[in-house]
C-alpha cells in the first residue's frame, strides 16, 4: 500500500491530467490541448496540441509556493491579511483577519467588506486609499474599525497594489496589526500626562499662594520689628526683639530653599550674566554673617587674590547665595576658631578668568561616610543637627544645582571633629567698567527730598498696612489707605497721588485688575509700584504685564521701600538713572580689526602679559574655529552654539565687534539646525577670525623683533 503522500501525488497528477497537463519521465511538464475535427457536419477525429510549459509551470508552482509560506508566516506573527479586487470584493482573508473584525471567512469572501466595518467618520479616509492603490501607490495608516459584535479596535495596516499576471492592478492587498493595547497606553500616557501638567499648575498655584499667605505675616513681623527697635528698649526687651527677628529671618530663608528647589526642579531657574566685582560680592556675605560670627566669638575672615580682576561678567545674586548658605553653615556648625572666605585666581583663558572659592571652618566636620549622601535633599547627618542648629537641609543641594547650572561642582573635604573645606571654581569672562549695572540715584534716600510727597498705599492687610504707612510717615510723606482695588480706583477719581503701592492679592478687586483700569479705562500714568509677597518665577513678568511699573517682594526692609520711592517719585521714567562715569579711553580707530586697550589696561603695561594673551587668543581661536565647522559638518546645533558660547568672551575682550554679532546669532538660534542658513555665517566667522589671527601673529613677531 502506498504511504499518504503519494497518494497525495497521484491524485494530484490525476487531477492535472484531467486539466490536460502530463508529467514525462525526464521532469518535463506539457501541457496538452485539442479540439474535434469536422467534416461538414462528420465529426472525423481531434486536433491535439502539446506545449512544453516546464517553466512557466515550475515558477507557478514556486510562486504558489511561496505565497503559502508568507500566508503562514503571516498568520503565526499575529497579522491580519486581506486582498480584494477592484469591486472592493473580498478575495481572500486570513484566520487573523477574521478574528480582528469579528466575521467569519464566509461572510467575507465574495462581497465587500461589511460597511458596518468602518465609522463613519474613516469612509473618505478608506475612500482615499482605494484610489491610491488603483495608482500603484503603497501606503501605511492608522485607523479605528468597528467589529461585528460592536467593539472598538485599532488597526495599524500597510497596504499595496494586488497585481495579476499581466502586472496590472487587480485589487488591494492589506497586512493589519491589531494595535488597540498601544492605543490604550497612548490615551492613558496623555491623560497621565495633562494630569501631570495639571498637578504642576495647581503646585505653582500652591506655591503661589503659600508663599503669600506666609510672607504676608512675615512681612508684618519684620517690619514691626524694625520699627520697634527704633524706639526705646529694655535690655531684656531688646534680646526679646533680637530673637523675634532672628527666628522670623531663618524661617524667611527656609520659604525662599524652598521656592528655589521647586524652580530648580521645574528648570525654571536662570542664570544672569552682568557686571559684578568680586571683592565688593565677598565684603557683603562677610558684613552679613559678621554679627552671627561674632556673637558665637568666631573670626570671619575674607581674603580675595590682587590678580582677581575688578570686574567679571556672571551671575552675582546666585554666586552670593551660594557663598552665604556655604559660609552660614559653617557659621553655623563651628563653636570655636575661625571661617574663612577665599577667592583665588586659579587660570585664565579665553577671555575668562577661573575663579576658586573656598570657605574653610574649623567645626565639627562631617564623617567621611555621610559626604555621599549630603547633597540628598532634607538630608542632615542626624537628627540632632536639625534639633541643635535647625535648618531643613535643602541649602547643599540648591548650592550644587546653582553651581552646575554655571557649569561648576561644589567639593567638600571634611572629617569629624577636624573642620571643614568647601570648594567650587567658575569659569567667568573678564569685564569692564562698562558692564557694571548703573548705580541707584542714592545709598539711603533723603527724606527731605521725599517730605510732602503724597503716596496711595493699596493693602487688604491691616498689620503690612500699618507697617508700611509708619516708615512712609515717618519720612514725612503724606499716606492715603485704600483696602483694595476698588477703593484705590476710588481715591485715584478724587485726588492726585505721586506713587501707587499696589499689593497684588486682594478681595473685591486685586492689584492686577486695579492696575489694568487705571492703565486703559482711566489713562493713569502715575507710577504704580507692586507689593507681592509671591516669590515664585513670572511672578515679576505677570506685574509688569500689567501695567505695573516696578515691584517689591515682602518682606521688605526700611531702606528698600524708601529707595523705591526715591527713584520713582524723584527720577520718574522720563529721566532715567545716571550711569557709571565711562573709562577715560582713547577712540578706538576705525578699521581696527582688534582692541588692545582692556589688556593694556589689566597688564598695566606689561608687555609680556600682553603677548601671552595675545598667543592664548590665537591657540583657542583655532580650536574653536575648528569645533565650529566639526559641529557643522555632523548638524549639532548644541555644539555649534557650545563652541560660539565659548569664543564670545574672548571676541568681547578684544572688541571683535563683527565676529561677536555672528557668534551672538549662533548661540542665539531659535530654530531647527539649518546646514544652508548656519553654513554661510560660520564661513564668514572663519575669514573674519584668520584676518584677526595673521594681524594678531604680525604683530607678535613685531614685539619679539622690537618692531612695535
Amino acid at each position: 500500500m502506498a504511504d499518504a503522500p503519494d497518494m497525495a501525488t497521484q491524485v494530484v497528477r490525476r487531477l492535472e491530467e484531467r486539466l490536460n497537463l502530463f508529467h514525462m519521465s525526464n521532469g518535463r511538464v506539457v501541457e496538452r490541448e485539442f479540439g474535434p475535427v469536422w467534416d461538414g457536419d462528420t465529426d472525423i477525429g481531434f486536433l491535439w496540441k502539446f506545449e512544453d510549459i516546464t517553466e512557466s509551470y515550475k515558477a507557478k508552482k514556486g510562486l504558489q509556493l511561496r505565497e503559502a509560506k508568507y500566508r503562514t508566516i503571516i498568520d503565526n506573527m499575529q497579522l491580519g491579511l486581506v486582498e480584494t479586487d477592484l469591486e472592493k470584493r473580498v478575495l481572500y482573508a486570513n484566520p487573523n483577519y477574521c478574528n480582528f473584525i469579528g466575521y467569519t471567512n464566509e461572510e467575507l469572501l465574495g462581497n465587500p467588506l461589511p460597511s458596518l466595518l468602518m465609522p463613519y467618520g474613516s469612509l473618505p479616509h478608506i475612500e482615499q486609499q482605494y484610489q491610491l492603490r488603483e495608482q500603484g501607490v503603497s501606503s501605511s495608516y492608522e485607523m479605528p474599525i468597528v467589529t461585528k459584535d460592536g467593539k472598538t479596535k485599532w488597526l495599524f495596516t500597510g497596504a499595496a497594489p494586488l497585481y495579476d499576471q499581466e502586472h496590472a492592478v487587480m485589487g488591494t492587498i492589506g497586512i493589519s496589526l491589531d494595535i488597540t493595547h498601544m492605543k490604550q497606553l497612548e490615551q492613558n500616557l496623555r491623560e497621565a500626562k495633562q494630569q501631570a501638567e495639571y498637578s504642576a499648575k495647581t503646585k505653582e498655584l500652591f506655591l503661589a499662594n503659600m508663599s503669600h499667605e506666609i510672607r504676608t505675616p512675615m512681612n508684618a513681623i519684620l517690619g514691626m520689628s524694625q520699627l520697634l527697635a527704633k524706639t526705646p528698649l529694655a535690655t531684656r526687651q531688646s534680646n526679646y526683639l533680637h530673637a523675634i527677628t532672628t527666628s522670623a529671618e531663618n524661617l524667611l530663608v527656609i520659604i525662599n530653599d524652598i521656592l528655589d528647589l521647586t524652580k530648580l526642579d521645574a528648570g525654571q531657574m536662570t542664570i544672569e550674566q552682568v557686571g559684578f566685582n568680586v571683592t565688593r560680592l565677598c565684603a557683603q556675605v562677610e558684613k552679613t554673617l559678621l554679627y552671627k560670627a561674632e556673637e558665637k566669638g568666631l573670626a570671619l575672615n575674607t581674603v580675595i587674590d590682587s590678580l582677581v580682576p575688578d570686574v567679571v561678567l556672571g551671575d552675582p545674586y546666585r554666586i552670593t547665595q551660594i557663598l552665604l548658605n556655604l559660609a552660614g553653615n559653617a557659621v553655623k556648625f563651628t563653636s570655636k576658631g575661625a571661617v574663612t572666605i577665599e577667592c583665588e585666581v586659579a587660570g585664565v583663558e579665553s577671555g575668562a578668568v577661573w575663579l576658586a572659592f573656598t570657605v574653610r571652618d574649623t567645626g565639627i566636620g562631617i564623617d567621611p561616610s555621610y559626604l555621599k549622601y549630603i547633597f540628598q535633599e532634607f538630608s542632615q547627618e542626624d537628627v540632632s543637627i536639625t534639633r541643635k542648629f535647625g535648618g531643613t537641609g535643602l541649602g547643599l543641594s540648591i548650592c550644587r544645582s546653582l553651581a552646575r547650572l554655571m557649569g561648576s561642582e561644589i567639593v567638600i573635604e571634611s572629617e569629624k571633629n577636624q573642620g571643614t573645606t568647601i570648594h567650587f571654581a567658575l569659569a567667568l569672562p573678564i569685564g569692564t567698567v562698562d558692564d557694571l549695572p548703573p548705580r541707584r540715584s542714592a545709598t539711603s534716600p533723603n527724606a527731605q527730598e521725599l517730605r510732602g510727597k503724597h503716596i496711595l498705599l493699596v493693602e487688604d492687610n491691616e498689620y503690612n498696612r500699618l507697617m508700611a504707612k509708619t516708615l512712609l510717615l515717618n519720612a514725612h510723606i503724606k499716606v492715603t489707605e485704600a483696602e483694595n482695588g476698588e477703593f484705590a480706583i476710588a481715591c485715584v477719581r478724587e485726588q492726585r497721588f505721586d506713587l501707587i503701592l499696589m499689593d497684588v492679592q486682594m478681595p473685591v478687586m486685586d492689584g492686577f485688575e486695579a492696575t489694568r483700569y487705571l492703565r486703559e479705562q482711566m489713562g493713569q500714568t502715575t507710577p504704580i509700584i507692586a507689593l507681592t509677597a509671591s516669590a515664585t518665577s513670572g511672578e515679576k513678568e505677570k506685574c509688569l504685564a500689567a501695567g505695573m511699573d516696578d515691584y517689591l517682594t515682602k518682606p521688605f526692609y526700611e531702606d528698600e521701600l524708601l529707595q523705591l520711592v526715591y527713584d520713582w517719585v524723584l527720577r520718574p521714567p522720563g529721566r532715567p538713572l545716571p550711569p557709571a562715569a565711562p573709562p577715560k579711553v582713547a577712540p578706538v580707530p576705525q578699521r581696527q580689526l582688534y582692541d588692545l586697550r582692556l589688556l593694556e589696561s589689566m597688564g598695566q603695561g606689561d608687555q609680556k602679559f600682553i603677548a601671552s594673551m595675545l598667543q592664548t587668543f590665537i591657540s583657542s581661536t583655532g580650536t574653536a574655529l575648528r569645533d565650529l565647522h566639526a559641529a557643522l559638518a555632523v548638524g549639532n546645533l548644541a555644539s555649534l552654539q557650545a563652541a560660539a558660547h565659548k569664543m564670545c568672551p574672548s571676541l568681547r575682550h578684544l572688541h571683535i565687534q563683527p565676529a561677536i554679532e555672528l557668534m551672538d546669532t549662533i548661540e542665539n538660534w531659535a530654530g531647527l539646525f539649518s546646514y544652508d542658513d548656519l553654513q554661510p555665517i560660520v564661513e564668514v566667522v572663519d575669514l573674519q577670525l584668520r584676518e584677526v589671527i595673521f594681524a594678531m601673529s604680525a604683530e607678535l613677531e613685531a614685539r619679539r623683533t622690537g618692531g612695535a
